[in-house]
C-alpha cells in the first residue's frame, strides 16, 4: 500500500531529525488527504522519538507484531477446536496444545521465528546492562 510505503521512512529513520524530515515529506504527499494521520503522528512525537535511539535490530523486533498476531490467531482457532474434542481434554490444555503447535503452521522465518531476533537480543543485553539475564 503507497500510504504505509511512504510511512515507512518515519519509523525507519536513522535519527529524530531524518525522521521529522521523512514526516514533512509524508505530510506533503498524504496530509490533504489524511490529515489525522499527520495529526497523531505529530501529537505523540514525544513518545515515539525514544523508539529511535534503539539500534535498528531492537526496532525490528518491537515494531513487528507478526509473532504476536500469529499466535493470537491459533489461540482463537483452539477453543472451536476444542468444541469438537473429547470432553475430558479441558480449554486450558487445547490452548496449551495450539501454542505447541504453532510451529506447524509456520516457515522457519517467519511468524514464531524472528530471522533477527539474535542480533535483536545482543543489542538488548548491551542497551539494557544487567537487566537482560545471560545464559
Amino acid at each position: 500500500m503507497p500510504l504505509s510505503r511512504d510511512l515507512r521512512p518515519v519509523y525507519t529513520a536513522a535519527d529524530e531529525q531524518a525522521a521529522a524530515a521523512a514526516l514533512e515529506q509524508f505530510a506533503a504527499a498524504w496530509g490533504e488527504r489524511y490529515p489525522a494521520i499527520i495529526k497523531l503522528w505529530r501529537a505523540h512525537w514525544a513518545e515515539f522519538t525514544p523508539f529511535l535511539a534503539f539500534p535498528p535490530e531492537v526496532r525490528r523486533v518491537i515494531y513487528t507484531t507478526n509473532l504476536i498476531e500469529s499466535m493470537n490467531a491459533r489461540l482463537r482457532k483452539s477453543p472451536a477446536t476444542a468444541a469438537s474434542s473429547p470432553p475430558s481434554r479441558p480449554p486450558s490444555k487445547s490452548s496449551t496444545w495450539a501454542v505447541r503447535n504453532l510451529e506447524d503452521y509456520r516457515r522457519p522465518n517467519v511468524g514464531i521465528r524472528s530471522s533477527s531476533w539474535k542480533q535483536a537480543l545482543q543489542a538488548f543485553t548491551i542497551y539494557f546492562d544487567g537487566r537482560i539475564p545471560t545464559p
